[in-house]
């Protein structure tokens, strides 16, 4: 398995955008990739040229994004 590989499957811990998107279940990739160039959105790792979401990132800025309803 390539390394390439390894980052497309959503199992896995590191995503590449499209995975983090489907993981996320609420943003497209160009959203994520818009996201980035303004500095907003989840963590992500630049190694290279590549982009990869850890699913530890995107679970706390997910967490990060609960609405507590007092009420």
């Amino acid at each position: 398995m390539s390394r390439q590989d390894h980052t497309t499957r959503p199992n896995d811990h590191n995503l590449t955008t499209a995975a983090a998107a489907a993981w996320l279940g609420c943003v497209r990739p160009r959203t994520l990739d818009n996201w980035r160039s303004q500095g907003r959105g989840p963590r992500y790792v630049r190694v290279g040229g590549r982009i990869a979401y850890r699913l530890k990132d995107l679970q706390a800025w997910m967490d990060a994004q609960t609405v507590e309803v007092s009420g």
